[in-house]
């Protein structure tokens, strides 16, 4: 499990041969069902290997991941202050704050998905 989200965090690989060069799209689909309940140290994991900025590296599926390990049922509710927040929930959005996570240009320079010619041309 550890090499897989590993993939989600390294730069691409491009001479992957499918998903358009990024095995970072085939490790977050099969991330793709974890919950914190199945793999408990999967989100403080990420976060160790978020905290490290890498320049030309997009942490947009790795976040995505994190965020949907630490807010299982999705967004707080308005009215919920910081306070009221985890301690696992308050550490990933002082990362994503302090990292700049969502400021992060480009937004996605891996491959955007299943490419055509790789099944058949549908």
């Amino acid at each position: 499990m550890a090499e897989l989200a590993d993939c989600l965090v390294e730069l691409p690989v491009l001479e992957w041969p499918f998903y358009g060069g990024s095995i970072a799209d085939v490790a977050a689909s099969g991330l793709g069902g974890v919950t914190v309940d199945s793999v408990p140290w999967l989100a403080e994991y990420l976060l160790e290997r978020m905290r490290v900025p890498s320049p030309g590296r997009c942490d947009l599926l790795a976040l995505r991941l994190l965020l949907g390990l630490a807010f299982p049922e999705g967004p707080p509710p308005d009215g919920v202050s910081f306070a009221d927040l985890s301690a696992s929930q308050q550490e990933v959005v002082r990362l994503v704050l302090q990292a700049g996570l969502l400021r992060q240009r480009p937004i996605m320079p891996r491959g955007r998905g299943v490419q055509p010619a790789l099944h058949g041309g549908r």
